[in-house]
């Protein structure tokens, strides 16, 4: 079998029926031909029988991979078809505009970060009291 290629090309949506029936047809007519030229010898167990069924399996390799080009076209023209069935996703809502963008900002930023530490929140918890970091009389 010789070396293949994947090439890639555009069709209008209207000519892929036809398209993809081309390509069926080809790979049938090629399947078609194999068949009826295999020329077995008199006997199973020859070198020319053998020869035979070699080239009918290489020919069978390129039918099938036209098959499968085929089939991959079927599945991409299906999957399109199930997307345009599909509930359309709802509009995203309107953004901010920037005065409110500025607020949440400013908001943002006035809002003190909370404590990294435990020992933090207890000296933060501290300071609110208006404690000092002296310890309490006995």
């Amino acid at each position: 079998m010789g070396q293949r290629v994947n090439i890639q090309y555009s069709v209008d949506i209207g000519e892929l029926e036809s398209e993809a029936g081309r390509l069926l047809h080809r790979a049938q007519d090629s399947l078609a031909m194999s068949i009826q030229n295999i020329k077995l010898g008199k006997t199973a167990l020859s070198l020319e029988t053998a020869k035979e069924i070699d080239k009918l399996r290489l020919e069978l390799a390129q039918a099938d991979k036209s098959l499968e080009d085929v089939s991959k076209i079927i599945a991409g023209y299906l999957s399109y078809e199930a997307q345009a069935w599909l509930p359309q996703a709802p509009p995203s809502p309107p953004t901010q505009h920037g005065e409110d963008l500025i607020q949440n900002l400013e908001g943002a930023l006035s809002t003190p970060a909370p404590p990294s530490s435990i020992h933090e929140a207890i000296e933060d918890f501290r300071n609110s009291l208006g404690a000092s970091d002296e310890k309490p009389a006995s």
